[in-house]
C-alpha cells in the first residue's frame, strides 16, 4: 500500500496513457495501421534518427555553453546531459533535470546555483526559439492556417504561444536584473548546500551571463539549429510512412510546420500524458493531422514513428552516458 501511495502519479499516468491509446486504436483500422508500420522507408527513418541525435548533441553542447570560463570538460558535461535526457523519459516531473544539476555539482564541482542556471537556460532558449518559430509559422501564409484551423483557433494559438514565450522572457529578464542589482558579490562555492547560496549563485550567474552578447548570440544560433533539426526529424515521419493528405498537397515546409504544431500540442499533453508512453503525441497527431485531411489510422502511424524518433536516439546516447556517470567518481 505504501508503494502504491508513493508512485500513484506514475501509475495514474500509465493508466491514462493506456486508456487513451486503447480508445484511439479501437477507432482505427488495425489492419491498415499494421500495414503502414511494417512498410516503412528505412532510409528515411535512419536519417530522422541521425537528425534527432544531432539535435540532442546540440542541446547538450548548449548546456556546456551555460558555464562561465573555466568551463567543466565538454565531454563530461555532454555525458551528464545525455544521461539526464534519458532519465527525463524514464521518470516523471523532469527528474532528469534535477539529476543533471546534482551530477554537475558532484562530477564537475559546479556550484548548485550555477548548475541550476545552466540547466534552466537550456530549456529557456529552446522554449523561446520554438515559440518564435511557431509564431512565424502561424503568421506566414495565415490564410491557409485559418482555412484548416479556423479563425478562432488560429488566433487563440497565436495568443497562447505569444503569452507563454513572453512570460518566459520576462521571468529570465527579472532574474537577470535581480542578479545584477541585488546580488553583486561573488558566488559562494562552499561544499555544503545552502538554499541562500543556491539562490545567490543562480541569480549572480544569470545577471553576469545574460549581458554577454557573445553568449546570447551563440546560444540563439545553436538553439535555432537544434529546434529546426528536431522538428525536421519528426517531419520526416511523413516520408517514412509515405503519408498523403486527402485535402492538401504536402510540401516540405508544410510537413515541418505540421510537425512543429504536433510537437507543441504534445508538450502541453505531456503534463498529463508523459511522452514515454506515447499517448500524448498520439492525441496531438490525431488532433492536428485530422484537421489537415489525414485519417486516424495515418495519424496513429505518424505518432508511432514519432515515438521511435523521439525515444531511440535518447536511449542510444543516454544509456552509455548514464553507465559512465555511474562508474566515474571524479
Amino acid at each position: 500500500m505504501k508503494t502504491l501511495q508513493k508512485h500513484w502519479k506514475s501509475i495514474l499516468s500509465i493508466a491514462l496513457s493506456v486508456a487513451v491509446l486503447y480508445v484511439f486504436l479501437k477507432d482505427a483500422n488495425e489492419q491498415d495501421l499494421w500495414t503502414l508500420l511494417t512498410d516503412l522507408k528505412w532510409q528515411w527513418l535512419f536519417g530522422a534518427l541521425i537528425l534527432k541525435g544531432i539535435s540532442l548533441s546540440i542541446h547538450e553542447y548548449r548546456l556546456w555553453l551555460g558555464f562561465s570560463t573555466p568551463r567543466p570538460p565538454i565531454h563530461r558535461t555532454m555525458q551528464i546531459g545525455f544521461a539526464s535526457a534519458l532519465l527525463n523519459i524514464l521518470l516523471p516531473g523532469r527528474a532528469g533535470d534535477i539529476a543533471a544539476i546534482a551530477m554537475l555539482h558532484k562530477k564537475c564541482r559546479v556550484p548548485i546555483g550555477v548548475a541550476t542556471f545552466a540547466v534552466g537556460m537550456v530549456g529557456f532558449f529552446e522554449g523561446a526559439i520554438f515559440g518564435l518559430m511557431m509564431l512565424a509559422v502561424l503568421l506566414f501564409n495565415a490564410t491557409i492556417w485559418i482555412e484548416y484551423l479556423g479563425s478562432e483557433l488560429h488566433i487563440q494559438s497565436i495568443q497562447t504561444i505569444t503569452g507563454l514565450t513572453l512570460l518566459g522572457i520576462v521571468v529570465v529578464v527579472i532574474a537577470a536584473i535581480i542578479g545584477r542589482r541585488f546580488v553583486s558579490e561573488p558566488p559562494d562555492h562552499q561544499e555544503q548546500f545552502s538554499p541562500i547560496s543556491w539562490l545567490k549563485d543562480a541569480f549572480n550567474q544569470t545577471g553576469s551571463t545574460l549581458v554577454n552578447v557573445r553568449y546570447i548570440s551563440t546560444n540563439v544560433f545553436a538553439s535555432v539549429a537544434e529546434v529546426w533539426l528536431m522538428i525536421a526529424a519528426f517531419a520526416m515521419g511523413f516520408e517514412i510512412l509515405g503519408l498523403e493528405s486527402s485535402t492538401l498537397v504536402l510540401t516540405p515546409l508544410l510537413s515541418w510546420s505540421l510537425s512543429g504544431l504536433v510537437l507543441g500540442i504534445s508538450a502541453i499533453a505531456s503534463i498529463v500524458l508523459p511522452p514515454t508512453y506515447g499517448a500524448g503525441n498520439a492525441a496531438a497527431s490525431i488532433f492536428i493531422l485530422g484537421l489537415f485531411g489525414f485519417n486516424q489510422t495515418q495519424a496513429l502511424g505518424f505518432a508511432g514513428v514519432w515515438w521511435l524518433i523521439s525515444q531511440v536516439p535518447t536511449v542510444v546516447l543516454g544509456l552509455p552516458s548514464l553507465w559512465a556517470m555511474g562508474h566515474k567518481t571524479s
